[in-house]
């Protein structure tokens, strides 16, 4: 099974598969787990984040 974990701090998913019954799994090669960091993807690696849905303050985005 691979696992992929989209997030903003990778290296907290990296540490985290060294421990229990994650590592077992991916030792034994039942699991695969990577992560991606979202900066990566972002056009500005600084700002990834977008309005709120359903409304909320927009101050700064493009409408």
């Amino acid at each position: 099974m691979r696992i992929d974990v989209l997030t903003l701090f990778p290296d907290i998913f990296d540490n985290l598969n060294s421990f229990s019954i994650i590592k077992k799994a991916i030792d034994s090669k039942k699991v695969k787990i990577k992560s991606h960091n979202l900066r990566e993807f972002a056009e500005n690696s600084r700002k990834v984040d977008d309005y709120p849905y359903g409304g909320g303050s927009r101050n700064g985005n493009k409408n």
